[in-house]
């Protein structure tokens, strides 16, 4: 199915409480639904400034600055939490952090097309970032841990659409992304909230190919969510911030379970096999 190009999509600026419900309705009648937060360093410790929610043919844009907290409990909560809707997220982790920790959300639904991209690159002919077999013993797997890859590296390598990674620069934007915190929004954010939503539909079908993944992905995805969220007190450093793909994320193929987990770690407290 070919996606809309984003200037083919409808873009909405909700930033009125009065709107959110009627809006969130609407976004429900949608089996899956594309998701993004943006801002200053979104995090626990961040500021978040807009909530994206895309369909194939339609770009919601809550201005979270302006609707505040109780556009939360408008409904906005509601679809965020619930399970059933299917939501694409590209490294769903800061976002989930801040949500839960600023705004008490607790993401569930996820399909990570982060965690999708590493399926894809393990089970297809497409070149992988490892060489050679995985050791089957844990602690001789060291040389077998996978990168994870940028949105931006994704849609290059697996879209090869030029025009939405033209619409997607984010050079407007500067060092620090306080742009995203002026009003009113820019245009140019708008456009580039269509070019990412349109990318990452067109992404889900390039890596989904029959679904055969999407058991584990779900699996795997809940765990991406709660990853950084659920350290008690985080450090914001290369521990967390690395590009390699974390233990005991996405399942062995075949499998949708996980080695037993018995021995913590000192700093994030996640519990690996020993």
């Amino acid at each position: 199915m070919a996606h809309k190009m984003p200037e083919e999509i409808c873009c909405h600026v909700v930033d009125d409480n009065a709107y959110v419900t009627e809006v969130v309705l609407e976004v429900k009648s949608h089996e899956r639904i594309a998701l993004f937060c943006e801002g200053v360093e979104v995090s626990r410790k961040g500021q978040l400034s807009v909530i994206i929610i895309g369909t194939t043919t339609k770009v919601y844009i809550f201005d979270i600055l302006k609707l505040g907290k109780e556009a939360f409990n408008n409904g906005l909560r509601d679809i965020l939490q619930d399970k059933t809707k299917e939501k694409l997220m590209f490294d769903c982790r800061e976002d989930s952090d801040c949500l839960y920790h600023q705004f008490k959300v607790q993401l569930s639904g996820v399909l990570d097309l982060q965690l999708l991209e590493v399926m894809y690159r393990k089970t297809s002919s497409a070149p992988s970032s490892i060489d050679g077999a995985c050791p089957s013993r844990r602690s001789e797997m060291v040389d077998a841990i996978d990168n994870v890859t940028g949105f931006v590296k994704c849609i290059e390598v697996h879209t090869k659409d030029k025009d939405v990674r033209k619409a997607m620069d984010r050079s407007w934007i500067g060092y620090d992304g306080k742009k995203w915190l002026k009003r009113p929004l820019q245009q140019s954010i708008e456009v580039y909230c269509c070019a990412k939503t349109s990318a990452m539909f067109t992404l889900f079908e390039n890596l989904n190919g029959h679904g055969e993944n999407l058991p584990r992905l779900r699996v795997a995805s809940e765990r991406y969510v709660n990853l950084l969220k659920d350290i008690p007190q985080r450090r914001f450093d290369r521990l967390e911030t690395h590009t390699f793909l974390p233990l005991d994320i996405i399942q062995l193929e075949g499998t949708l379970t996980f080695p037993l987990a018995n021995t913590k770690c000192v700093i994030c407290q996640r519990l690996f096999t020993r």
